[in-house]
């Protein structure tokens, strides 16, 4: 449907997160159509009834205030590629407390949907990746919190005059490093070359617009492109 990323030093702000920009867009701006259409409304619903029924993709775990705006706006799920130690899995503390809210669909069948959105680690769906930038993070992180072990005492970053160090062992640090941007590669490498073991399997007594296997990814690599090389989201909704 939709993509965004960190642009807190793009609006030197420290909220202007991917989750959020994303979801605030979906409510406000969905009247604006771009190539994914995705203003399109699901039989005359509100389009914030239509997020009930999305998944949420992000490349690390989400914050509180993300995990606030997804939950006001009935996000359905969240798929995250990394840990983010400092955010004390607010993510599940959420959906844990959360109180399950019914609804009545279009068809007249009742339904619960989450208080928000339920946290799912990408290890849990098969990508192997989760777990590697994980451990590397520890390791990033414990280098950097023990500099009496190592000479000269390791830094983040050092100026060229050495007058100034950065020793933080904050996510966004991390990856920064070689070590996630080799991980991330070779997670891209392994999309590139990825085929579905049941390229025509479609969900059992899924309707027409079901796609199978192999549709899904084609869907997704057309959709990585356009987010690529056509898209952008640092500033307003392109028209």
């Amino acid at each position: 449907m939709d993509f965004d990323f960190n642009h807190n030093d793009f609006f030197r702000s420290t909220v202007e997160h991917a989750e959020s920009r994303l979801v605030r867009r979906l409510f406000s701006l969905t009247p604006i159509y771009d190539s994914w259409k995705t203003g399109q409304r699901i039989d005359d619903r509100s389009k914030a009834f239509s997020l009930s029924d999305v998944t949420l993709y992000t490349s690390l775990e989400s914050c509180a205030q993300c995990s606030g705006i997804m939950s006001l706006a009935g996000v359905k799920q969240i798929v995250y590629l990394q840990n983010d130690f400092t955010t004390y899995m607010i993510g599940n503390i959420m959906y844990n407390l959360a109180n399950q809210v019914e609804t009545t669909g279009a068809d007249g069948t009742k339904k619960k949907l989450p208080g928000a959105p339920m946290p799912v680690p990408a290890a849990k769906v098969g990508v192997a990746e989760f777990d590697r930038l994980n451990e590397a993070n520890f390791a990033f992180c414990s280098m950097l919190r023990n500099p009496d072990k190592l000479d000269p005492p390791p830094a983040f970053f050092i100026s060229e005059d050495g007058g100034v160090r950065d020793a933080s062992p904050s996510i966004t640090s991390f990856l920064c490093t070689d070590d996630a941007r080799d991980i991330f590669e070779q997670g891209v490498k392994k999309f590139d070359g990825f085929s579905p073991r049941y390229p025509k399997f479609r969900f059992p007594d899924a309707g027409p617009d079901v796609l199978s296997n192999e549709k899904c990814l084609e869907e997704a690599i057309a959709f990585y492109k356009y987010a690529d090389v056509d898209g952008y989201r640092g500033s307003p909704h392109k028209l």
